[in-house]
């Protein structure tokens, strides 16, 4: 029976489940110590982990290398804006001066104003100014009509030729047409026919005061034909060995509206001109260009309009 039990035993214990083996209690810990508590490293760890006191050692030789790089770029970034500020303070007064005196050197003229050419009726915005082209003449409803002359090409711009009389400074322009003549369908010249609601303020040229003689316009009144005011404007300019000259033929009604033409000098003979010259002086000078205007553009009375 001995034996026999110890056999039993034997068996049983080949089925009974080794008793786990006892957890060792952790010490309790507070927030505050869990909070702070160092990690633990091992010994491999510590010795590549640098000390703190080099750490901090590091950190403030690393600040202080910052701080003096700082105290240089600060002094030399501020220098450097006042210098920027002060350097343009002072060109925006020279921009400012040279804008300034190229502006002043200009003036813009209005020849029939100086003149002392007005309107010698009243404005009625209900009357405007109305051309109607049957080539080779143009008639205006104001009774009167330019007979065209010579061997003409004409290019009319507008259906509608009309514009309001005005007393402002900036009245409506309409360009009628443009002209070509020719001489045996050889090319003379060019000439552009324009009308205006206030002719006095639209013949005008931008002038540079600086240029003295050698730029001038200036207008030349003559005879009046009925109640329109008729003249010329010449436009004069040196630049160096040369002369360019143009040549408005105006004419203006009672109300202040008006027509002109406008044509460039062909004379092959350049003459120097001044603004004290004459005009007798200025048309012997340039005959051929004041005889072409006077030849070929004839205004007179429409007597169709009373019909």
């Amino acid at each position: 029976m001995g034996k026999k039990k110890q056999f039993y035993e034997e068996y049983d214990a080949l089925f009974i489940k080794p008793k786990p083996p006892k957890k060792k209690k952790r010490p309790f810990l507070s927030l505050w110590q869990r909070a702070n508590k160092a990690p633990v490293l091992s010994t491999k760890k510590q010795a590549q982990q640098p000390s703190k006191k080099n750490s901090n050692l590091n950190r403030r030789t690393h600040t202080q290398t910052i701080s003096k790089k700082w105290a240089i770029i600060l002094p030399i970034g501020f220098l450097l804006m006042i210098l920027v500020i002060v350097y343009a303070s002072n060109h925006s007064e020279i921009f400012s001066d040279d804008y300034e005196d190229d502006y002043s050197d200009y003036v813009d003229v209005y020849p029939l104003q100086e003149a002392g050419i007005k309107r010698t009726g009243t404005v009625d915005v209900s009357q405007p100014l109305v051309a109607t082209l049957d080539d080779p003449t143009i008639y205006f409803n104001k009774g009167y009509k330019i007979e065209i002359k010579g061997d003409v090409d004409i290019e009319q711009h507008e259906e509608e030729l009309s514009v309001l009389p005005t007393n402002g400074d900036y009245p409506s322009i309409t360009s009628i047409a443009s002209l070509s003549f020719y001489s045996g369908r050889d090319y003379l010249r060019s000439v552009n026919m324009s009308m205006s609601g206030n002719l006095a303020a639209s013949i005008s040229r931008y002038l540079q005061v600086s240029k003295g003689d050698d730029l001038f316009s200036k207008a030349y009144p003559q005879e009046s034909l009925d109640d329109v005011q008729t003249g010329y404007v010449v436009n004069y300019e040196k630049e160096s060995s040369y002369i360019y000259l143009s040549i408005q033929r105006y004419f203006m009604f009672p109300d202040g509206t008006g027509v002109w033409l406008e044509t460039y000098s062909t004379s092959d003979q350049e003459t120097e001109l001044t603004p004290d010259d004459s005009f007798k002086e200025i048309k012997k000078a340039y005959r051929e260009d004041f005889e072409f205007l006077e030849d070929n553009f004839l205004l007179t009375t429409d007597n169709s309009a009373d019909q």
